[in-house]
């Protein structure tokens, strides 16, 4: 199963360059991003000679980076394991890199959200949907499911 997450993310790692394009996500400032962003469990992946992170990233269960809505149009981070009263589970990981350019509020980068969804937590995945998008965009699940960065 952990073989599919990293097929998957290896798979999306090429979108990560074609991310390019600078989308403002919020109204805080980079040192705000940078510190929220880490509180989450961002760790510093590259900086300026001058120790200032320029890009941070993060592998793990989703958290409060990644908002998603519902079908319904309930607006919620997903709980990273959720388990169906009928005995399914379904697993949340996120996989990020963000790049921040000095001098602007905005940001790059890449954020891939994999859903496994197993017959019960014993089982091995029975399948395994993954979407991409860039801070400022969205990426819908076949369920309709959509998230976003926050």
């Amino acid at each position: 199963m952990m073989n599919r997450y990293f097929c998957a993310t290896a798979l999306a790692l090429p979108l990560l360059l074609a991310a390019c394009d600078e989308a403002p996500v919020s109204s805080r400032s980079t040192a705000e991003d940078v510190t929220r962003l880490q509180s989450l469990g961002f760790s510093v992946a590259a900086q300026t000679p001058s120790g200032t992170p320029m890009a941070l990233r993060y592998t793990g269960p989703i958290n409060a980076a990644v908002q998603c809505q519902t079908p319904s149009g309930q607006v919620r981070t997903p709980q990273p394991r959720v388990r169906a009263a009928n005995g399914t589970v379904e697993e949340y990981k996120l996989n990020s890199y963000v790049m921040f350019k000095p001098g602007s509020r905005g940001r790059d980068g890449l954020y891939v959200v994999s859903k496994a969804t197993r017959p019960s937590a014993r089982r091995a995945a029975t399948q395994v949907e993954t979407i991409a998008f860039a801070p400022g965009e969205r990426g819908t699940f076949a369920s309709g499911l959509s998230c976003r960065a926050t």
